[in-house]
């Protein structure tokens, strides 16, 4: 980790050196998050705790459906005159999965039938130091890079839905709890940016190699995450 931060200070101090062919961007993104793994459910049911002080929660709550989130991205690269791409970037990203709820259980002792939805959201600051290339056509320019995504979650990840019954009685059963938060998130990641003027349009894959799960007893359980990038970039320097 030291080496790592050692490299991103010298990367941003020549990235920010005064020069015509350094670019400096701000971006605005929705990010489409879920989680892939054996331990990655298409649907889960809420445990409703007897006890008041306990809240009730998602029995598996990482799951394989993307909720859409939102980030905000500064970023610094250097375009050589071979058109090699090399910067680092820097974000602020709210994102979100969704799961779909079919049972609730602990309910008098018993469980039942429902239908509901719990979110999970999910804060990082993101590091993202990139390599690629660009192609130059008449009037636009195509960036194809290579990304690595050193996210650091920076809350408790957070869920929250509810879901109804269908047995008689019914009635709806909600869950309102902080999660662990689960440290850094690295993820690997292909991005391009197509480029008119000072406007870019961005579109990205990134799969995570970090196992949500790392230090859970008792259990073999893996989820990690995977995100889908979209967005609009804009030059700040001429």
């Amino acid at each position: 980790m030291k080496n790592l931060l050692t490299t991103f200070c010298f990367l941003t101090l020549y990235l920010i050196a005064p020069a015509q062919d350094k670019e400096f961007t701000g971006g605005i993104n929705t990010g489409f998050f879920s989680f892939r793994g054996k331990s990655a459910v298409n649907t889960s049911f809420i445990n409703v705790s007897d006890v008041t002080s306990i809240p009730n929660y998602t029995n598996d709550i990482y799951s394989k459906k993307a909720g859409a989130g939102i980030g905000i991205n500064f970023s610094l690269q250097k375009v050589t005159k071979a058109k090699i791409i090399y910067g680092l970037s820097a974000a602020i990203e709210i994102l979100k999965s969704k799961i779909s709820i079919d049972a609730v259980a602990g309910v008098r002792g018993s469980s039942g039938v429902a239908n509901g939805k719990v979110t999970l959201t999910s804060k990082f600051v993101t590091i993202s130091p990139a390599l690629g290339y660009r192609f130059a056509f008449k009037k636009l320019s195509l960036d194809v890079e290579g990304v690595l995504d050193f996210a650091i979650c920076v809350a408790p990840h957070h869920e929250k839905g509810s879901a109804t019954t269908t047995d008689s009685p019914p009635g709806t059963f909600s869950t309102n709890k902080d999660r662990n938060k689960t440290g850094l998130d690295f993820r690997t990641g292909l991005q391009s940016t197509l480029n008119y003027q000072r406007y870019g349009l961005l579109a990205g894959f990134w799969i995570g190699h970090s196992n949500y799960y790392k230090g859970m007893i008792g259990a073999d359980l893996e989820a990690y995450s995977k995100l889908i990038r979209l967005g609009i970039t804009y030059r700040l320097n001429k």
